[in-house]
């Protein structure tokens, strides 16, 4: 039993060596490779069966020639054959394929000296790039610093000049729908009422006038608008500011002077009225009393007669149908009750009414925000019939334009009107306050500069 079970065993070890040396025959990692496993497995068995007695000791020899030469002189025997064939190797392989792999080396080797010589061309034009531009850089500051003015700057320049240019057509545009006789005399008048203003404050400081009260910052606002009204056709009901619009209407410097100073040759009231409250029979202005607000109610009173007469020849009393009153008050004057019950009437008796608010942002030292819980616009938009514009009072042909829309609406006899018009107060409130205690300076210097007369 012994024997026979030997005898298995080695015709069992002749199979395997053969089957794994022509497995590796087969193989694509070429001929030595799996031969050279084959005798190593073949050696192992033999040293595993060295042990036992018998036909074992040959084990070795016999399965190098069952593989047909897979040890170590086969492997040479097979190479030598091949290479008198001129069998050609397998792709990929190199002479007589002895490790199997791939000969990349020397590709590889090429493209890395040309991707070596790629990114030094790279590097020495991006150098050469970077010193172009270093250069123009340099070049540019020269000529900027020669001309005093880096590039950045002249950009600017040329963009604000351009700007400039734009500013200086459209300003010549508006200025020539106007005649310029006409441009020129508001421009005096304007003058004319700030010169009154600093004439009245110098007399009122020598004791001379009694009071004063100034209607700079309006000149703009109150010029503009003289221009739509017709003094003695329509009526008039100014508030204590409209100095500007009096002179518009024909009152000369002398009148007003003589109202400051109380003289009994004063047309207004024969000195028996403050200054700055108007009065002139010929030119249809009616003298009002001083609290604030007060001359809203006798306006509309005044317009509803007028077309009460209309309709009534037979009185024999002057009327044309189509005068308009005009009634202005400041911002903090909207906050009297005659204010809204006036525009109550105006709006339920469609009456030709002009109510102008000048807006200087102060109710004597009180600021709008604090007197009125929103801009006098929105407040009065539940009015129906009430037409509402807003308007720069500082832009003297804003203010024309925007005078003529209104003043032809209500000559037409559609209804009132409220022109809101925002306007500065570079002095005081009256001769009797100081704003510089409650009013920043910048903001006082900025509304210097924004008048219509500096």
């Amino acid at each position: 039993m012994g024997a026979r079970s030997q005898k298995r065993r080695q015709r069992g070890n002749r199979r395997r060596a053969a089957t794994n040396g022509h497995g590796a025959l087969d193989a694509h990692d070429g001929v030595s490779t799996g031969a050279s496993g084959a005798a190593l497995r073949a050696r192992s068995l033999d040293t595993d069966g060295s042990s036992h007695s018998g036909p074992l000791t040959r084990t070795g020899p016999v399965d190098d020639a069952a593989t047909g030469g897979a040890g170590p002189k086969g492997e040479k025997v097979r190479s030598a054959e091949k290479s008198k064939k001129g069998k050609q190797p397998r792709r990929g392989e190199v002479g007589g394929g002895s490790t199997g792999e791939h000969d990349t080396t020397g590709k590889k080797g090429k493209k890395g000296k040309k991707g070596k010589k790629a990114k030094k061309a790279a590097k020495a034009a991006k150098a050469e790039a970077k010193k172009a531009r270093k250069a123009a850089q340099a070049t540019a500051s020269a000529t900027a610093g020669a001309m005093d003015q880096p590039p950045a700057a002249a950009d600017e320049a040329a963009t604000t000049a351009a700007t400039d240019d734009e500013a200086h057509v459209r300003a010549a545009r508006r200025v020539g729908a106007y005649p310029a006789d006409e441009l020129r005399r508001d421009l005096l008048l304007a003058c004319v009422s700030r010169a009154i203003d600093n004439r009245e404050i110098a007399l009122q400081k020598q004791s001379r006038v009694f009071f004063q009260i100034s209607g700079a910052g309006h000149e703009a606002l109150l010029l503009g608008l003289a221009h739509e009204l017709r003094p003695g056709y329509d009526w008039f009901f100014p508030y204590y500011r409209d100095l500007a619009l009096m002179l518009g209407l024909g009152v000369s410097a002398t009148q007003v002077l003589l109202q400051a100073v109380g003289s009994a040759d004063d047309p207004a009231s024969g000195g028996r009225q403050m200054p700055a409250h108007w009065g002139d029979r010929e030119r249809n202005v009616v003298t009002q009393s001083s609290p604030t607000g007060s001359q809203c109610i006798p306006a509309v009173g005044c317009a509803e007669a007028g077309r009460y007469i209309v309709r009534r020849p037979q009185l024999g009393l002057p009327a044309h149908g189509d005068e308009v009153t005009y009634v202005s008050l400041g911002e903090g004057a909207t906050s009297e009750g005659e204010f809204w019950e006036s525009l109550n009437t105006a709006c339920t008796e469609h009456l030709p009414v002009v109510f102008v608010v000048a807006d200087n942002g102060y109710a004597i030292s009180v600021p709008s925000s604090e007197q009125s819980p929103a801009p006098i616009p929105e407040l009065v938009r539940g009015f129906a019939g009430l037409q509402v514009r807003s308007v720069d009072g500082t832009d003297y042909f804003a203010v024309r334009r925007t005078a003529r829309k209104v003043v032809s609406h209500v000559r037409a006899g559609v209804g009132p009107a409220l022109i809101h018009a925002t306007v500065t107060r570079p002095y005081s409130h009256s001769a009797a306050d100081t704003q510089s205690k409650y009013r920043l300076p910048q903001e006082l210097e900025w509304e210097a500069e924004h008048g219509l007369v500096p």
